[in-house]
């Protein structure tokens, strides 16, 4: 299975520098034998990695390759558009900053800078949490549109990891509007005991919602006040990426 997997992977390398490849070509690249290459290529075709051209029956990108190549690309330009700005609203707050995407219901941290309390909340590149859970994906979710949301939570129920998670639909949606008027979100021991987060949606002018910058800090450090200024914070932060973004 490992050998399969790598000579596919080999294959679609092979589009980096030639726009067609035969059969042959992938025989000798791979050192196979044809009736090999013929399979792999099969097996990319079913997948949609590949596609195969009507006359000269020469393998081209096909739309799975183009569209997993695209959101890399895309993601690339997120995470390199915003750094500077989690750098910077690190920096001011000294809270620690991340940069979350939407996966499914779930977000994921793509980017992170730690702050420089010495008591501080530490993420890791690639963790994921359900959205209806953290300020980052309440932010998201209250920048789609209304389908889409629906699309995404059919059922009225939602799961709750401590007593303070939001556990319906209708409470989420509730405060989505809330989070519309304020231009920010919160949440508050919703995802775990000790820590909220503070976080705002990162628009691009014709994708629409891509993510959300967040702040996360131990919940004995905010009040009131603090949490108005780190959400004005995090939304500026969050309207210059969006701008910044080809």
């Amino acid at each position: 299975m490992t050998g399969s997997v790598g000579n596919a992977l080999k294959i679609l390398l092979m589009f980096g520098t030639v726009p067609a490849v035969r059969v042959a070509d992938v025989a000798r690249e791979l050192g196979v034998a044809r009736s090999t290459a013929h399979r792999l290529l099969a097996t990319l075709e079913h997948h949609r990695f590949v596609t195969q051209q009507v006359k000269s029956k020469a393998y081209e990108a096909g739309p799975v390759l183009l569209e997993v190549g695209l959101r890399v690309l895309a993601d690339l330009d997120l995470k390199s558009v915003a750094r500077p700005q989690l750098e910077r609203l690190s920096e001011a707050t000294s809270e620690s900053s991340g940069l979350l995407v939407l996966e499914g219901r779930d977000v994921v941290v793509v980017d992170f800078v730690p702050g420089s309390h010495r008591l501080r909340v530490v993420e890791r590149l690639g963790d994921r949490a359900p959205a209806h859970l953290t300020a980052a994906g309440k932010a998201i979710l209250a920048a789609l549109n209304p389908f889409d949301f629906r699309r995404l939570y059919p059922s009225d129920t939602l799961s709750a990891v401590t007593p303070r998670s939001v556990q319906t639909r209708l409470e989420l949606e509730e405060e989505l509007d809330q989070i519309r008027h304020n231009g920010y979100a919160f949440n508050r021991e919703e995802s775990g005991d000790g820590s909220v987060g503070i976080a705002a949606a990162v628009v691009h002018r014709n994708d629409g919602v891509v993510g959300a910058v967040t702040l996360a800090l131990p919940i004995s450090r905010l009040n009131d006040d603090l949490g108005a200024d780190f959400g004005a914070s995090v939304g500026e932060a969050a309207r210059r990426i969006g701008i910044g973004l080809p």
